[in-house]
């Protein structure tokens, strides 16, 4: 069963999908109401949700909600909305996703948000076209994704604690974000050497002469 996102189980969260084929190259077929829906194969590398719950992707035979798990590679489903957004990134990026609520002339609605996790510029119409190479530097694809999760999480946590009226609200949330990255990156080092390191102890001593 290919996945959506869709509002009433996603509005808000960031998704981060890699793409495994250009959007460019997607299935196309028309639903109930004659408009195109498309899918491509995306791999699931990550998700912005805290509450340690994961992506609903769709329910059981017993009702129960099977979540998305990350490193699930299958197909996903999108609009032509989405579509719009997805076209011009490559087979290969990783995106993040969000269903987002916005404000509008007719007030709130859900619009899409597609933001390139491993450097790249955001697309314009005709990337296709005239693809623009990135101003920014390229980045660890898994870095960005770690630092989007620590912005969501350092933003809830800043929340809760009440804002400081001393400073601004962007840049609490950035240090606090700073300091999970660094517990995130620094901790998974310290925690591969010292893995590392006991595998190493524990290998047995085949009791041969140097």
């Amino acid at each position: 069963m290919a996945f959506e996102i869709k509002k009433d189980l996603h509005l808000n969260t960031g998704i981060y999908l890699k793409l495994l084929d250009d959007p460019t190259n997607a299935e196309i077929h028309q639903d109930n109401f004659q408009k195109d829906r498309y899918t491509i194969p995306i791999e699931m590398v990550g998700h912005d949700i805290t509450d340690g719950s994961g992506v609903k992707w769709f329910q059981n035979s017993e009702g129960n909600w099977v979540e998305l798990k990350i490193g699930k590679s299958t197909d996903f489903e999108f609009s032509g909305a989405l579509y719009n957004k997805l076209a011009g990134h490559k087979s290969g990026s990783t995106v993040q996703i969000m269903l987002k609520e916005m404000e509008g002339k007719n007030g709130k609605y859900a619009g899409w948000t597609v933001t390139p996790m491993n450097g790249a510029s955001e697309p314009s119409n005709n990337a296709e076209k005239h693809p623009k190479s990135s101003v920014f530097p390229k980045t660890n694809t898994n870095y960005g994704i770690t630092w989007g999760m620590c912005i969501n999480n350092a933003t809830q946590i800043v929340m809760k604690q009440g804002i400081d009226g001393n400073s601004d609200i962007g840049e609490q949330v950035e240090q606090v974000a700073r300091e999970l990255m660094e517990v995130a990156v620094d901790g998974l080092a310290r925690w591969e050497q010292t893995h590392n390191q006991k595998d190493q102890n524990d290998k047995p001593n085949d009791g041969l002469p140097f």
